[in-house]
């Protein structure tokens, strides 16, 4: 049976525009395959940019979406919340084609300056040097460790009461400015 040419290449045409449809639905990302941010695309921003805040150890996270960027596929959306005990707000863009939330660096999130850690720090030694020097120790010395999951600043306390060295951990709560050795409970 001779080939037919005109249906050879026919069938070779339409197996080109078919495969060449193919890379095109397969290799562009959904963001990318249409004109416009869905509002599942904006849920997807949300959760990305609360995670990040409270990667960030914010509390009471709320997020709401503020400008659709279609041409970059970029979302903004502003992030309130409580770190700290501070009352917090920033901008978070959403990128839809890295699928990836990032804050924008306005302050001190990160507390790469530490100026406010070190306030925290001073205020802790005092105030755990306060109760070892009420329960009589002398000689008291304070050592920062780190800060516990609540955000509480965690000193070291060593001293001598009665004429036997001591040691205790004391939790410095920087919110309601007050300290207590472990063994209070």
């Amino acid at each position: 049976m001779p080939l037919d040419r005109g249906n050879v290449v026919a069938r070779l045409a339409c197996g080109v525009t078919l495969s060449l449809c193919v890379v095109w639905f397969t290799g562009t990302s959904p963001a990318l395959s249409r004109d416009r941010i869905s509002d599942r695309d904006i849920e997807r921003a949300r959760d990305a940019c609360r995670e990040v805040a409270q990667n960030r150890d914010w509390r009471d996270v709320r997020v709401d979406a503020r400008d659709r960027d279609e041409e970059r596929g970029q979302v903004t959306l502003t992030v309130r919340g409580r770190r700290d005990g501070e009352d917090r707000e920033r901008d978070c863009t959403y990128d839809l084609h890295d699928e990836r939330a990032s804050f924008e660096d306005r302050d001190d999130d990160r507390r790469d300056d530490r100026s406010g850690d070190r306030r925290d720090v001073e205020r802790a030694q005092d105030a755990c040097r306060q109760v070892a020097e009420n329960r009589d120790w002398r000689n008291v010395r304070t050592e920062v460790r780190d800060r516990d999951r609540d955000g509480r600043v965690v000193v070291e306390v060593s001293g001598r009461r009665r004429g036997e060295d001591r040691d205790r951990e004391c939790r410095y709560d920087v919110r309601r400015g007050d300290a207590e050795f472990d063994d209070q409970g």
